[in-house]
């Protein structure tokens, strides 16, 4: 064999090697087992109960992943800026549930909707009335949200004073913290404001939604990169949960 027909054969190996290591990781990415899938703690979407995650779309999203054939479930609870970071820097990734809006449309690909979401801002009645514009939230008032939520993002899409906002962490700690007067409002998500407030066994009819910010829905969120046929089939399923009724199953659950 002459030096010709050994580079040839070298790089035809090659050719090989990297054709079988392409199809290798195409594979990979379609494959569900393969994804890093991270929740917040949002009740009652979300949220860690003793060791175990729970929630409406912990359960809509065990009931997906029985029909991808996956009995073990393993999800990350992150603090949400966390989660936010890691499905826009890291592959593989999926962030569930992820409220859908013009600013994120681009950014990710979606399944769902979850459930609907309304964003309000909340305040006790006795401290403040019905706001008519939210240039009405006064200097020096704390406005707690979670950094980068769509409470955030809505109050100040509607003009808000970034310099207000105040970082609570989570919608449990902005409700503990609205009752115990330490902020003033709270911008966040309607239905987890009220069912943490009846978990806590805080009196709601001491509290109204001072302004109104948006009404969205909640998705599946995958990182950009995600086959589209991974995504296309995740909605199907989902679609499938709404159809035989296991989807209103777990609503009621929760919220009867």
């Amino acid at each position: 064999m002459n030096v010709m027909e050994q580079y040839l054969k070298i790089l035809f190996h090659s050719f090989l090697f990297v054709c079988f290591s392409t199809a290798s990781m195409a594979d990979a990415s379609n494959d569900i087992r393969d994804y890093h899938i991270v929740t917040e703690s949002y009740a009652p979407l979300n949220f860690k109960s003793a060791k175990e995650v729970k929630g409406i779309s912990v359960e809509i999203m065990d009931e997906i992943l029985k029909r991808f054939d996956i009995q073990e479930k393993k999800y990350t609870v992150y603090p949400w800026a966390r989660a936010y970071k890691t499905i826009q820097e890291k592959e593989n990734t999926i962030v569930f549930s992820m409220v859908r809006n013009e600013s994120r449309e681009k950014m990710f690909k979606w399944v769902g909707p979850i459930y609907p979401s309304e964003i309000a801002i909340y305040a006790k009645k006795a401290r403040y009335p019905i706001l008519r514009d939210i240039s009405e939230v006064v200097d020096g008032a704390k406005v707690g949200a979670i950094k980068n939520d769509i409470g955030e993002i809505a109050y100040l899409n509607a003009g808000g004073d970034k310099n207000l906002t105040y970082n609570v962490g989570s919608v449990e700690r902005g409700v503990m913290m609205l009752d115990l007067e330490r902020i003033d409002f709270l911008a966040a998500e309607s239905l987890s404001v009220q069912w943490l407030m009846k978990v806590k066994k805080i009196d709601i009819t001491q509290f109204h939604q001072v302004f109104h910010l948006n009404k969205t829905a909640y998705y599946i969120a995958f990182h950009p990169s995600t086959p589209d046929v991974l995504v296309k089939r995740m909605q199907e399923i989902l679609d499938s949960l709404k159809k035989d009724g296991t989807y209103d199953k777990i609503i009621a659950k929760y919220l009867r």
